[in-house]
């Protein structure tokens, strides 16, 4: 199982490359099937563990060479061709950054640029809400001062009729 992990951890960004957008997703799928099959894979014969193992082993040397690059002119092995404009050739996250992302999630931490927009567009919001709540709450004082002047104004408008006349 650790061989598997090890060998998908060293090829990711070639599998995430590959898959376009649902690269990360199958990445993290493929984990995730890899630590469920250890329970599975201690039902076996130690032969088939003792292939697996010198085969993974082998592979991730093959893996790791090729990978090289004086071993890649060597061999006529052509560099990754650049990315399609349009088209994010950023690397895929390790386990680590997933499983670091995952807490943070759990946590209610932000996690991403997305999110972090969402939460600033949020913000920007509420503070707008509370900007017209507030010059709604004055406009209605200032009319409420305005019609306690104008009645007052009327009461006194009135005593100073009625006094001359009588």
């Amino acid at each position: 199982g650790s061989t598997m992990l090890i060998m998908m951890e060293m090829s990711r960004n070639d599998m995430a490359a590959n898959s376009g957008a649902t690269g990360p997703m199958m990445l993290n799928f493929f984990r995730l099937t890899t630590i469920l099959m250890v329970p599975i894979l201690t039902q076996f014969d130690a032969a088939l563990l003792c292939y697996w193992t010198a085969n993974n082993t082998l592979t991730m040397a093959q893996t790791a060479t090729l990978k090289y690059k004086p071993v890649m002119d060597a061999l006529g092995i052509w560099e990754k061709p650049k990315p399609v404009p349009g088209v994010s050739d950023h690397e895929a996250p390790s386990i680590t950054d997933e499983i670091a992302k995952l807490m943070k999630r759990v946590q209610g931490q932000v996690t991403d640029e997305q999110q972090r927009l969402q939460l600033h567009n949020r913000s920007v919001e509420t503070k707008k809400k509370s900007l017209q709540m507030m010059n709604a709450a004055k406009q209605q004082e200032q009319q409420e001062q305005q019609q306690q002047q104008q009645q007052a104004r009327g009461r006194t408008g009135r005593t100073r009729h009625r006094g001359p006349s009588s």
